[in-house]
Parts: C-alpha cells; sequence; structure tokens
C-alpha cells in the first residue's frame, strides 16, 4: 500500500480517499485488517484530511481537449487521462480527439 504522506510532511494536507481501499474492497475485509491500522495510526498524528477538490484535474482535461482541438501532440497523455474522467462528455471528447488526431 502506499499513500502519499511519504512524499509530503504529514501535517500537510491529504485526500481522504487516498486512504481508501483502490479495489473496491472495504476496510473490514480481512486483508485489510493491518492496512486500516496502519492507517489509523497515521490518523493518530493529526493527518488534515480533505475532500477531492476537481479543480485541477478539470483544468489540464480542459487543456487537454483544447490542444488536442489544434492537433497538439503533447496533449496526447493528458488526453488519455481525460478519457476516464468523471464527467461523460469530456471523457467522450478526449477519446474522440485521440482518435481524430491518429494517435491510437
Amino acid at each position: 500500500m502506499s499513500v502519499e504522506t511519504r512524499y509530503q510532511p504529514v501535517n500537510d494536507f491529504m485526500e481522504r480517499s487516498a486512504l481508501e481501499p483502490y479495489d473496491g474492497s472495504s476496510w473490514s475485509d480481512p486483508e485489510w485488517t493491518w492496512k486500516r491500522r496502519s492507517i489509523e495510526r497515521l490518523l493518530g498524528q493529526n493527518i488534515n484530511l480533505v475532500d477531492f477538490d476537481p479543480v485541477f484535474e478539470d483544468w489540464r482535461a480542459i487543456e487537454a481537449l483544447r490542444l488536442g482541438q489544434i492537433g497538439d501532440e503533447s496533449a496526447f497523455r493528458a488526453l488519455e487521462n481525460a478519457t476516464l474522467h468523471r464527467n461523460p462528455l469530456i471523457a467522450r471528447q478526449a477519446q474522440e480527439l485521440i482518435e481524430w488526431n491518429g494517435w491510437r
């Protein structure tokens, strides 16, 4: 398991979902017991949890769409990420731009 705190001071903010299992399982599942206990120890160190802020993710996706529309190849990786965006319109537009530019 990897948590962002290894790259930042413990007193920095951490997004709440960074502490959730990535495989869709529950913290109550037996294989997550030791991981949950590790997280609880970390939480005891006053980790500041915050909810996810989509501002940067949205900006990156919109900028990728803009660059993809003019055929800028530097947008390719960001467009790949945008195909997974939570907004289905952005995800579809990103996929269409990748195909339209022939980057697949």
